[in-house]
């Protein structure tokens, strides 16, 4: 099975031909229009902005059973930790949490179950949006579509786009080995 991040960047691995470009772009028009964040907002208020793309072998149910259980997201990054929610992951629901030495204040904008996971965030000054679609790709295969957008003040200084984008992939690699574990 393939597998592979296509960031902002450009494309990685096994998702250079224009037939996969073609899939990504129809995978971001309909991320447009179910999500209430536009894309020209996106770019125009924050300073990094990365895309990931990527297939799990996996069903849809068993990826949104892990991203939609954010008590257990340290299972699958070991750099989550204390995550305190304070109702069910529902839109508006605020949770609190740490990723390393940093804490975020969060909130789910919206959680539309098997198919949109998107929560905002702030930690130091930055703010944070990272959202998740996903799509039935095959029988028992997934394909996720992420989006994570950070900007603020001093941001630029100390996150720059080769680790947001890193660390984009290592999520999305993690996320895969959960669920096709």
């Amino acid at each position: 099975m393939r597998s592979s991040a296509l960031t902002a960047a450009g494309a990685v691995g096994p998702y250079r031909r224009p037939r996969d470009r073609l899939a990504l772009q129809s995978i971001l028009d309909e991320a447009e229009r179910l999500s209430p964040y536009q894309p020209e907002y996106l770019r125009d208020r924050f300073d990094r902005r990365i895309l990931g793309l990527l297939l799990i072998a996996a069903p849809v149910a068993r990826v949104w059973q892990l991203l939609s259980d954010a008590p257990g997201w340290g299972m699958v990054d070991s750099n989550i930790h204390d995550i305190h929610l304070e109702s069910n992951v529902t839109a508006d629901a605020r949770f609190d949490w740490a990723y390393g030495k940093a804490r975020m204040q969060s909130m789910f904008a919206v959680v539309d179950p098997g198919r949109e996971i998107t929560w905002t965030g702030v930690a130091f000054g930055a703010k944070v949006i990272h959202r998740h679609l996903l799509t039935s790709a095959d029988e028992g295969t997934t394909q996720i579509y992420t989006e994570e957008s950070m900007g603020g003040p001093l941001f630029i200084l100390f996150y720059n786009s080769t680790k947001l984008k890193t660390r984009l992939e290592k999520w999305l690699t993690m996320l895969k080995n959960a669920a096709e574990t």
